[in-house]
């Protein structure tokens, strides 16, 4: 926009009838009659301040964006270096109740049922053991889901979901 313009055009027209000329007599014009012309034009801007000014704007602009998507790359990157470390602690937490816990609590059930059908300890203690194989296993279920959302996380932010 701040750059002159050069403009060159033609024209070729014909005109079929009659009509008047400067001298006012009539004159008709056949088809074969062919009227031409040329046409060359300057085109000179006169207010260029506005167009530099946009142009201008329109940098920043540019630069902003530029700066906003290395933000959020950096943001990014972040989010998925964190999602990685917690997938981790995840996975080692559903690894140990996979391994020893539930085993654990497996043992204690059957040891206190043993014993309570034994008589070797009392009803309250037999529901106190049934109290803690049940929490080992509600919290493993935890766990498992904290695996499952660190996951779903991780994909969330490949873009595969």
């Amino acid at each position: 926009r701040i750059m002159p313009d050069l403009m060159i055009g033609g024209f070729a027209q014909s005109l079929t009838g009659w009509t008047t000329n400067d001298q006012k007599i009539d004159v008709y014009y056949p088809r074969s009659k062919v009227f031409t012309g040329w046409e060359i034009g300057l085109g000179i801007p006169l207010w260029i301040k506005p167009s530099i000014a946009r142009a201008k704007a329109a940098s920043y602009q540019e630069e902003v964006a530029r700066k906003n998507a290395q933000h959020y790359e950096v943001m990014l990157s972040g989010n998925f270096q964190q999602a990685l470390r917690e997938l981790d602690k995840a996975n080692a937490n559903t690894s140990y109740y996979e391994n020893s816990a539930l085993k654990n609590a497996d043992l204690l059930i059957a040891q206190a049922r043993k014993a309570f059908r034994g008589g070797e300890i009392g009803y309250i203690e037999y529901l106190q053991a049934l109290k803690n194989s049940n929490a080992i296993r509600s919290n493993y279920l935890q766990a498992l889901l904290q695996y499952n959302q660190a996951v779903i996380k991780i994909e969330f932010l490949l873009g595969k979901i």
